[in-house]
């Protein structure tokens, strides 16, 4: 809550995350239920978004990362902060993939 709270960009970030999710991020995680948190959309929306904020935090205060490193999720928010892809980039492969489970499971 001190990225969105203390930071202005990391709000726009918010909203563009939840805006192109179609979720509200700031109430799932701020103040739904837990349960709200196990939706695999908001989790992973949320994850990846917190990721990347610590990042641009990190970097702000002058600490450069030699090298990245994800796992799973974290490939999305390590290539961002490698500028491998940008973050709306990897947005959009998160949510494709999403929707893509989504599909699967429902055959």
């Amino acid at each position: 809550r001190d990225f969105h709270d203390s930071d202005s960009g990391a709000r726009e970030l918010f909203a563009k995350t939840s805006e192109r999710c179609g979720l509200n991020l700031e109430t799932i995680l701020f103040q739904a239920p837990a349960e709200r948190l196990h939706e695999n959309l908001a989790a992973q929306a949320g994850v990846f978004l917190v990721s990347t904020l610590a990042a641009r935090a990190l970097e702000r205060a002058g600490v450069l990362p030699s090298a990245t490193a994800g796992y799973s999720l974290g490939n999305y928010a390590a290539m961002v902060a490698a500028s491998a892809i940008s973050y709306d980039e990897a947005l959009e492969v998160l949510i494709a993939v999403w929707r893509a489970r989504q599909r699967d499971s429902r055959v």
